[in-house]
């Protein structure tokens, strides 16, 4: 990934500590179900509509990124903080699901408040959400 890309797409890792206080990971997009197990997880779906909206944009002459937080292993939030900000990218792509919702949400806000970027939140969870989102600054499309 190059600094200023003009888009990123983002799918960021599904991390968690259980009832337990065990930690756990797993992916977001690319699988139908997000889910977490023990430890970290070897299991990255390739995020299929992500990396498609990348390639028509490049097409269409957009310089436009795909950071796949899942299939680098970047389990820990900071990380994954720290290479979107080296991006520096103008507007941010995030695939969301409900399980996810708050992590990515959070992630979000931070985004949007120490980047300027403008923020895209993408999937079925937004659509019901998407007031909220409005409120609170964030750019949402559903």
């Amino acid at each position: 990934m190059t600094g200023g890309a003009d888009a990123l797409f983002i799918n960021f890792p599904f991390v968690k500590y259980d009832e337990r206080g065990r930690f756990c990971t797993g992916p977001n997009a690319g699988s139908r179900w997000p889910w977490t197990t023990v430890g970290k997880t070897i299991y990255a779906p390739f995020p299929f509509y992500l990396a498609y909206a990348v390639s028509y944009l490049r097409h269409h002459g957009i310089d436009a990124e795909l950071y796949d937080a899942v299939a680098l292993k970047h389990w820990n939030y900071g990380r994954v903080r720290a290479e979107i900000a080296r991006v520096n990218p103008k507007t941010v792509f995030i695939d969301v699901s409900t399980p996810v919702f708050r992590l990515i949400r959070d992630n979000a806000r931070w985004i949007k408040e120490q980047l300027g970027a403008r923020v895209v939140m993408v999937g079925p969870t937004c659509t019901p959400t998407t007031a909220s989102f409005s409120r609170s600054r964030l750019l949402i499309i559903a």
